[in-house]
């Protein structure tokens, strides 16, 4: 097994952090690409489970930051990867990065990341809309959460927070698939503990996995229970 820094990992979010069901870059110039240090995704105006995240290089060479909002607006509910007051002190999570290598498959990588003890915090909200992110988002960076950043830190600190707490995640990412899991107990608003599962998974062709076009969403959700 060896370990590798955060950078390859980024490049694979453009395509396996995918914000809709068939992901493309801006209109008229192809897949979505990332930037070599950091990577973001855009989440299309129609309904459905998305994720918006932005990955960069972590404090160790061995890991990497991340910044997600994860939608479902099946069940009302989205998961904001960082803790209710991150517009005073903008802490998110530092996860490990490995990668597997497979010598039975030719040019087959699995990446894993593993991260203990990462800030999370879960609103009811049914579009980014109502966490007051709009516009159309870009693949330049975390520009719509900047743009709207007072109206989205009134949403961190308004009523629609549901619970908050710490989480485990764990993540592999091989030539065709993508799945990342985020599991733990959360703190009630109001009292009591609730139990999160949040899963986000992606199947690719593996003969192009570098094609964005050919990853689609295979589950998507936020449950609490």
């Amino acid at each position: 097994m060896r370990r590798i820094g955060p950078i390859p990992l980024a490049l694979a979010a453009a395509v396996a952090l995918a914000a809709c069901d068939t992901p493309t870059g801006a209109p008229g110039q192809g897949p979505a690409a990332a930037p070599p240090s950091a990577s973001s995704t855009p989440a299309a105006s129609v309904a459905g489970p998305r994720l918006l995240a932005v990955t960069a290089s972590g404090p160790d060479r061995y890991q990497t930051i991340e910044f997600l909002l994860h939608l479902d607006a099946e069940h009302g509910l989205m998961a904001v990867h960082a803790p209710s007051n991150f517009c005073q002190t903008f802490q998110v999570g530092v996860v490990d990065v490995q990668e597997v290598s497979t010598p039975s498959a030719i040019e087959q990588r699995i990446v894993q990341t593993k991260g203990e003890g990462l800030p999370l915090t879960v609103y009811r909200a049914s579009s980014f809309a109502d966490a007051g992110i709009e516009g159309s988002f870009d693949f330049a960076g975390f520009g719509n959460v900047l743009a709207n950043l007072p109206a989205f830190c009134a949403f961190l600190a308004g009523p629609d927070r549901v619970a908050e707490g710490t989480v485990r995640r764990v993540a592999s990412l091989s030539n065709a698939s993508f799945a990342v899991s985020w599991t733990g107990k959360l703190e009630r608003v109001g009292g009591g503990t609730v139990q999160l599962t949040e899963l986000y998974q992606l199947v690719g062709d593996a003969q192009e996995p570098s094609d964005a076009s050919q990853w689609s969403v295979s589950a998507s959700k936020v449950l609490l229970h």
